[in-house]
């Protein structure tokens, strides 16, 4: 049997670029690193950990991650993946382990089996919609500013935020105001597809399999 090698801890920082939702309550975040093409994917099931993430979107942020080796076979490579795990996140100016402080008199009795909650009314209708296309602009900008794809003048809050806003006017109101061709279903000559349409690389984890984190417990 093949010695599985010990998990190794590291910090990185980055972009928090994405968010998506996994089976049995993992959620898998996106950071992209610096000078990274593709971003560094960290989960965990954690609520105290997902809700402090997604505070965080489309923000710069340190992270303490684990990395571990899988027992899945990589099927491209023949090697096994390499499954990463969020320890801890904040923004980039702020230490790891770091928690704001409660101000309030009359703080919740703490209890393990209650999921920590941001107590905001679930986004419904056009709110949710704005919310979803503003953190895939994000992701999008942050890739072409991590590619040298933006003027380094452009590499600010500001000129990102501008960027994202951009990319949202394409969202919801087409190609027209930007005066390209609306794409037309009959000029499709042969489908498109792949992983490589899709910016996924052949050798990208692809996901918790059955049984992969039962030891993991929450």
């Amino acid at each position: 049997m093949m010695e599985v090698p010990q998990p190794v801890d590291r910090e990185i920082e980055g972009m928090l670029a994405g968010v998506e939702q996994r089976q049995a309550g993992w959620v898998r975040f996106a950071i992209l690193e610096d000078g990274n093409q593709y971003p560094t994917k960290v989960d965990t099931k954690k609520p105290e950990l997902v809700n402090a993430a997604m505070a965080l979107m489309s923000n710069r942020v340190r992270a303490a991650i684990r990395e571990q080796q899988s027992t899945t076979i990589n099927p491209h490579t023949n090697a096994p993946y390499t499954n990463r795990y969020l320890n801890e996140i904040s923004a980039v100016d702020v230490a790891l382990g770091v928690r704001p402080v409660q101000t309030t008199n009359d703080a919740p009795a703490t209890n393990v089996n209650v999921p920590t909650t941001t107590g905001q009314q679930p986004l419904m209708g056009l709110d949710k919609d704005l919310n979803i296309a503003r953190q895939c602009a994000s992701k999008v900008v942050a890739m072409l500013a991590a590619g040298g794809k933006l003027p380094p003048e452009q590499v600010t809050p500001q000129g990102l935020v501008e960027a994202c806003e951009v990319w949202m006017a394409y969202y919801f109101y087409g190609p027209h105001r930007f005066g390209a061709q609306p794409f037309a279903q009959e000029d499709m000559t042969e489908p498109v597809g792949g992983d490589a349409f899709y910016g996924r690389m052949s050798d990208e984890d692809p996901g918790p399999q059955p049984g992969q984190y039962e030891s993991l417990g929450a």
